[in-house]
């Protein structure tokens, strides 16, 4: 009896742990193909490659300052995704400004906001210069 306490009490500590490891296995996974911002806008949650026309502007919020890379389709004001590059990760990406206009790829795990879904990009692997 006393061995099978201690196997369930083992067994409750690393099945959660080796449980984890697994999502996390599975959202670090590179995506398999690329989707529009208007896909990606329901893949939460999901490591996918985001492929659109980049307009780079400042945070509008207090909270989270850093710079936005705004995603469409089709080159319009109205952006339905973003990439987000925090304040103190932008001295990683010094000629950000440059793929304003230009399509670009953004990698990473869709994310909720207050605003609209977006890829927290921490490194410049992060972005792919389509055209």
């Amino acid at each position: 009896m006393r061995r099978f306490v201690i196997a369930v009490a083992l067994a409750s500590i690393f099945v959660p742990a080796l449980a984890s490891m697994d999502a996390s296995a599975e959202s670090a996974a590179p995506p398999s193909r690329r989707v529009s911002p208007e896909q990606a806008t329901g893949m939460r949650g999901q490591n996918v490659t985001v492929e659109g026309i980049a307009s780079i502007g400042p945070s509008n919020t207090l909270l989270q300052p850093g710079v936005y890379l705004r995603l469409n389709s089709n080159g319009g004001p109205g952006a339905i995704f973003a990439g987000f590059i925090a304040e103190g990760d932008q001295n990683k990406f010094p000629d950000i400004r440059e793929l304003d206009g230009k399509v670009i790829a953004i990698t990473g795990v869709v994310e909720s906001t207050n605003t609209i879904p977006m890829i927290r990009v921490l490194t410049p692997d992060q972005i792919i210069l389509v055209r």
